[in-house]
């Protein structure tokens, strides 16, 4: 997985992103292998994370609810041509209405 297309995938939706009012964070961890794109909403929070390997896992979780542990989706090992899906996932779940 090329971390560098991670990184300009989130760096294309960050201003969309941003004018639903999500805050989001973007790392890097090189000794890691891995990337992670963190966006958070009022009620709701996402953490879309990849490795050099391919694999790949979204957490959400709910911040209105207390003591709430993340629910994880793992992809497994995804393609670069897999990102925007992921993306699309972590995206519909904060700005889907429960």
């Amino acid at each position: 997985m090329d971390l560098d297309a991670f990184a300009t995938l989130v760096d294309e939706r960050r201003s969309g992103w941003e004018q639903h009012g999500l805050k989001v964070e973007y790392r890097r961890s090189l000794e890691h292998g891995s990337a992670s794109v963190r966006c958070k909403a009022e009620k709701k929070i996402a953490e879309l994370q990849v490795w050099t390997s391919g694999a790949a896992d979204l957490g959400t979780a709910r911040l209105d609810v207390p003591n709430t542990d993340p629910a994880w989706h793992l992809y497994g090992i995804i393609s670069e041509t897999n990102l925007p899906d992921c993306l699309d996932d972590l995206t519909d779940y904060l700005l889907t209405e429960d």
